[in-house]
């Protein structure tokens, strides 16, 4: 089976001109793609035709009434075409695909190993496309309103040591003005915990 994600992407790149050798007497074989490597354009035409046409309008809102950048898009038809090949995988139509069926598609994310920033990246680039299907009234529901994303940790925040405040506020000058006051914000900062954009 063909792999569509690279099929996605051919809707908003342009072609590439091909570079002539600087010697024209020397002959050189026409550029061909690694093998295993999958073929764009053909992989297109083998897309259900309503699964080609939901793509193409994807990808122009996008571009037209979301006004993203070419890397967003890109980003967003990636997202989109990893869905695609799961859905050709199992079966499925990417218009009428359920909550269970988006259930196993984060599963099987989790699966291959994504992280859970990836996994939720992901989603949510499946989320803008069944939002733009609702939009567009080509479905009355949303089933990514009910499907959880991975739960993303948190750092906690970095702190200074008690040596290293002592340290900031030994080094104001206390005998200029300005060093009282800038020992007054010191500890001010430190005695309430703000940020240092506060």
């Amino acid at each position: 089976m063909q792999d569509f994600t690279s099929t996605v992407y051919t809707m908003r790149r342009k072609p590439q001109p091909t570079q002539q050798p600087n010697n024209p007497s020397r002959q050189t074989s026409s550029p061909t793609q690694p093998p295993g490597s999958p073929s764009p354009t053909p992989a297109l035409t083998e897309l259900p035709p309503d699964t080609v046409r939901l793509i193409r309008l994807y990808n122009q809102y996008l571009k037209l009434e979301r006004g993203l950048s070419d890397n967003t898009c890109a980003a967003y038809m990636d997202d989109l075409g990893k869905l695609v090949d799961f859905v050709l995988a199992q079966g499925l139509s990417l218009q009428d695909l359920t909550l269970d069926d988006l259930h196993l598609y984060a599963a099987t994310l989790y699966d291959k190993g994504f992280t859970a920033r990836s996994q939720a990246r992901r989603l949510a680039g499946i989320r803008s496309f069944f939002n733009f299907l609702v939009i567009g009234g080509m479905r009355e529901d949303d089933p990514t309103e009910l499907l959880p994303g991975p739960k993303l940790g948190r750092k906690l925040p970095v702190v200074l040591t008690v040596q290293e405040i002592d340290a900031i506020i030994a080094a104001a000058d206390l005998s200029k003005p300005e060093g009282q006051r800038n020992r007054a914000i010191i500890e001010t900062l430190y005695s309430c915990g703000l940020r240092v954009s506060e």
